[in-house]
């Protein structure tokens, strides 16, 4: 209908879409961030009946919300507009449908529109609640806000379900009182472009200093505030994020940032803490169900087990079948939370039997969890989109490594014999940063693993991909036996489900 970058105006009011705020006389219109996205969205189709799901699905992307609630905010909203008021008419309830915006809607451009300056709110928005446990992560959560006392920019990296969201808010809660002006939390994980990653920081600061660039009014806002911006969830816009990140610091003096994210942003003076794994019971050891729950991962699992099948209490005969249970999971608290969940169907020893099929069972998050928590497989998911090509079908081909590789391995798994081992490298170095490959070194020698979970998807992947049998034979010459006359590994068994076409592997770019 308009550019984005138009001010809209209707009535008495001013829409600025780029600063995501509404105007009336000069002076912010105060709304709830969920009533004016839905002022927004019905404006981009004004003169169109949106239906009251398409309004719950762009309002409340990661969220299951009811009918009613979106009925209140649509209340709130028209209260704001005084709608009804008079002749005045802006939102009409097309019974049975959904809602369309009727108010006449006309453009300005920039040049028919004065900067405009907002006083901000003193205050940013109320944090996100804090967990009312922190299993195993106290010691994470002391090193963190220590950290944060000497730098001014650190990103908690990690894979997807360790808990990096949850480490950041309570870190923010704990810091909050040594702030004079607080702590701003802008969640990202809903947000679709990089070009909104600034509108998203002005609208939880409050302030508008552009009609099409918020960036100048939150630095002239910064400049003179003392607090800790929290940026969590940046692995999809992650170049924007770093780019806003090293600005913000570069002219606020006074302001630090803690960002989450799957990988470091590789900014400016950027310190990275990467989150571990809770702490697993050692395969070897033998112990009582006292000395178990000194672990974290166990912890975990027993708590949320006894929230799910009340019945459950942790013995002594349990303690092994709970720890391989854990150590299967990889010490992720999401896979921990996900499998004891479970419990009331299969019990202890029958969830053990089917965590083979982890992506299959792991499937009942809670309902108010954001989509990409609901299911283990939504978390893989969100973590494989966001790879460049060449990576994802790089972690696909490492998937028949059911243990420790080196490079060169790697490099005829991935590719074949003659390839460039310094591009390969370069592959397994993006990987480990993303979080979806672990390394150590070995006598000098970088040694990669996938993660039990992270092989699982990658391994249904490479079967999608209809390769499997090429790649198995490379993954058989890299360990240097004959592909033909060998026993089959697990992961070799795993490939035989896939079709028995045999084609040249891909190229890395197809």
């Amino acid at each position: 209908m308009t550019s984005s970058d138009n001010v809209l105006q209707f009535g008495p009011f001013r829409l600025l879409p780029q600063a995501r705020m509404l105007l009336k006389g000069g002076e912010p219109v105060r709304l709830g961030s969920r009533a004016r996205e839905i002022l927004f969205f019905l404006v981009e189709r004004a003169g169109r009946i949106v239906k009251k799901n398409e309004l719950i699905k762009r309002v409340w992307p990661d969220t299951v919300v009811e009918e009613g609630t979106l009925r209140v905010h649509i209340a709130a909203l028209r209260k704001a507009l005084d709608d009804g008021k008079g002749a005045m008419r802006y939102i009409e309830n097309v019974t049975g449908h959904g809602y369309r915006f009727v108010a006449p809607l006309s453009a300005l451009t920039h040049a028919e529109v004065q900067p405009v300056q907002v006083e901000p709110n003193l205050q940013p928005p109320a944090l996100p609640s804090t967990p009312v446990r922190l299993i195993g992560r106290m010691q994470a959560l002391e090193t963190l806000s220590s950290r944060l006392q000497e730098q001014r920019f650190m990103t908690v990296a990690g894979p997807g379900g360790i808990g990096k969201t949850s480490l950041a808010i309570a870190t923010a809660h704990y810091l909050q009182s040594s702030y004079e002006h607080g702590v701003c939390f802008v969640d990202l994980g809903s947000v679709s472009t990089s070009a909104a990653i600034s509108g998203a920081l002005a609208a939880a600061l409050g302030v508008a200093s552009d009609t099409s660039n918020p960036v100048p009014g939150i630095l002239r806002l910064l400049t003179h505030r003392r607090m800790l911006i929290v940026l969590d969830n940046c692995e999809h816009v992650i170049e924007t994020a770093a780019v806003l990140a090293q600005t913000v610091l570069g002219a606020a003096a006074n302001v630090r940032i803690l960002a989450t994210s799957r990988e470091p942003l590789r900014a400016m003076n950027e310190s990275v803490f990467r989150l571990a794994p809770l702490e697993i019971p050692p395969s070897s050891a033998v112990m009582t169900a006292a000395e178990a729950l000194e672990f974290s991962a166990v912890q975990l699992f027993v708590e949320r087990a006894m929230a799910s099948a009340h019945l459950f209490e942790l013995n002594d005969a349990d303690v092994p079948v709970v720890a391989d249970i854990c150590r299967k999971l990889d010490g992720l608290p999401l896979a921990i939370e996900l499998a004891a969940t479970r419990m009331d169907v299969f019990g202890l020893r029958g969830l053990a039997a089917r965590l083979h099929d982890c992506l299959g069972i792991l499937t009942r998050g809670h309902r108010t969890a954001i989509p990409r928590h609901r299911t283990l497989r939504a978390t893989l998911d969100w973590s494989y989109a966001i790879l460049p090509r060449a990576e994802q079908v790089a972690l696909c081909r490492l998937s028949v490594f059911a243990g420790s590789f080196d490079a060169a391995a790697a490099r005829m798994v991935i590719t074949n014999d003659e390839a460039d081992l310094e591009d390969v490298v370069d592959l397994l170095t993006d990987l480990v940063s993303k979080s979806l490959l672990t390394v150590r070194i070995n006598e000098d020698q970088a040694v990669y693993q996938l993660l039990g979970t992270s092989r699982a998807y990658a391994m249904e992947k490479l079967q999608a991909r209809d390769e499997c049998n090429e790649v198995r034979e490379r993954h058989a010459r890299s360990r240097g036996f004959d592909a033909t006359s060998a026993p089959l590994s697990a992961a070799d068994w795993l490939c035989q489900s896939a079709a028995n076409a045999r084609r040249p592997l891909a190229d890395m770019s197809t």
